[in-house]
């Protein structure tokens, strides 16, 4: 672990808000770092996001719960929506959904399927080869009824 050289004392009364600024500030001075490796570039390479069809199917549904959180949060600044408990249940579905992705995310590190190239989903499904499995039960844990439906039937 890197030593802070005596500035634990003051991170420990960061607030909340100031942790969030420095992680935010952190991420891409870190991705920056993780490309300039040499050495151990299997641990080091960025996930194949692009060329995986499940981590694309995932980053779509972050897409449109992060666009979501910005349609509500601009309803809040407006003061512009149509009354209190409407907009506090929004807010808790909106929560629910942050939380699932949060996990589905957790469970595509876990599962080992972000350093995998795969097909399409419906190019996997006509294939006769159902050699990832890795890939089929994570889809088992994560995404739709329908998708979860598909891979059952896969394995």
């Amino acid at each position: 672990m890197v030593e802070d050289g005596g500035q634990n004392l003051v991170a420990n009364n960061l607030s909340g808000e100031e942790w969030l600024s420095r992680a935010q500030r952190l991420v891409p001075r870190a991705l920056e770092k993780a490309m300039e490796v040499k050495g151990f570039p299997g641990r080091w390479k960025p996930p194949c996001f692009s060329k995986n069809a499940l981590c694309k199917e995932h980053l779509q549904a972050v897409s449109r719960t992060l666009n979501e959180a910005v349609e509500l949060a601009e309803c809040c600044v407006k003061e512009k929506f149509e009354g209190k408990l409407r907009m506090q249940s929004d807010l808790d579905s909106l929560s629910g959904k942050l939380d699932l992705n949060l996990r589905d995310c957790g469970l595509l590190i876990k599962t080992g399927v972000l350093g995998e190239v795969s097909l399409p989903w419906a190019e996997q499904e006509a294939a006769a080869d159902h050699g990832n499995i890795r890939e089929l039960l994570a889809r088992l844990q994560i995404g739709h009824l329908e998708t979860k439906h598909k891979a059952l039937i896969a394995l």
